[in-house]
């Protein structure tokens, strides 16, 4: 029979793996491997090129990562994973929706900037850091059913993104025609 505080343990274990599970699905899989499903909406919708559509990702990665990655370690080594994953959940959040209802080239670029962001501050740092503090045995198993959100995630993007009505089914508007 197992002990109270072994219960009790293990209860958190299957709740850090859960936790750094789902982190990882909406924050890698879903706003980070997913966005790039709805790079033709941009290049259509809004008569940007791919070039710059695509340019969004690698300047928030080339900012971003440098001048936030060795911080991101300071903050967990510092105040722990909670904190900084609190912070990155809300980044992460707020990027999608800031993308979703962006019409200009610079918010575009600032929401991708915010979205790279909360991959750093939300990520695989604090869910890794989260979870080997959480396991001594079986923590191989308990990160690797973690990362397996990020590949439900950013496989279940273009399953929903392609069964919920879209608005931009039809034919391209011009920007004339949207403004009215």
């Amino acid at each position: 029979m197992t002990s109270e505080p072994e219960a009790s343990r293990r209860r958190h274990q299957a709740l850090a793996v859960a936790t750094a599970f789902f982190a990882l699905f909406s924050i890698v899989g879903f706003a980070f491997y997913g966005l790039p499903f709805f790079y033709d909406f941009f290049v259509r919708e809004l008569g940007w090129t791919r070039a710059q559509v695509t340019s969004g990702n690698a300047f928030a990665k080339l900012v971003i990562g440098p001048l936030f990655g060795f911080f991101a370690g300071v903050v967990v080594d510092r105040f722990g994973p909670r904190r900084l994953m609190l912070l990155g959940i809300l980044f992460a959040g707020l990027a999608p929706i800031g993308l979703g209802g962006t019409t200009t080239l610079a918010a575009f670029y600032a929401f991708y900037l915010m979205n790279a962001l909360g991959y750093v501050t939300g990520g695989p740092l604090p869910n890794q850091v989260m979870l080997s503090r959480w396991f001594d045995a079986g923590r191989g198993k308990a990160m690797g059913i973690a990362y397996l959100g990020i590949g439900v995630g950013g496989a279940l993007v273009p399953l929903l993104a392609t069964r919920s009505p879209r608005p931009w089914d039809g034919a391209p508007r011009s920007r004339s025609s949207a403004s009215s």
